[in-house]
């Protein structure tokens, strides 16, 4: 959404950017792992997990997510045109151990946005940047923001 908001082709007089384990399309590791998640799902065991976070709205939430991602129409889905019209500072974090992408993602975005574009791969860290390494997440956007109000 932030890539989508940011290369806009707004009147934006963004300060900067700060993406977590972004995506740009839709990978097959991607798809691959979400129907692992949709087994374990439908056995209980993350739906259990997740309704700490969703609560009642778990299995609309997880199923309106999983879904769309396996669709096979969904594999031509791509932002990256989006990364042209983006030329603020930009910093990407990514959990090494990442189940849900690679880092074509970061590479990608650090080749087409116009601005500068810092990125930090996290280690012992998922998809989840915010809740596995928050400390260090925090720490870095405030350096981030710190270098760019």
């Amino acid at each position: 959404i932030g890539i989508i908001y940011g290369g806009s082709n707004l009147q934006l007089d963004l300060k900067g950017l700060i993406l977590l384990a972004p995506h740009l399309a839709a990978e097959k590791k991607c798809v691959l792992q979400i129907q692992k998640a949709m087994s374990s799902f439908e056995s209980g065991m993350l739906r259990g997990r997740l309704s700490k976070y969703h609560h009642n709205n778990t299995d609309v939430a997880f199923w309106g997510w999983s879904e769309v991602w396996v669709d096979p129409s969904f594999l031509d889905w791509n932002i990256e045109e989006h990364l042209l019209g983006i030329n603020s500072p930009t910093l990407t974090l990514r959990g090494v151990d990442d189940p849900y992408n690679t880092d074509w993602h970061f590479k990608t975005i650090s080749q087409r946005i116009i601005g500068f574009v810092e990125h930090h791969e996290l280690p012992e860290c998922g998809h989840a940047p915010h809740v596995d390494a928050l400390e260090v997440v925090l720490n870095t956007i405030k350096k981030f923001v710190k270098k760019y109000q």
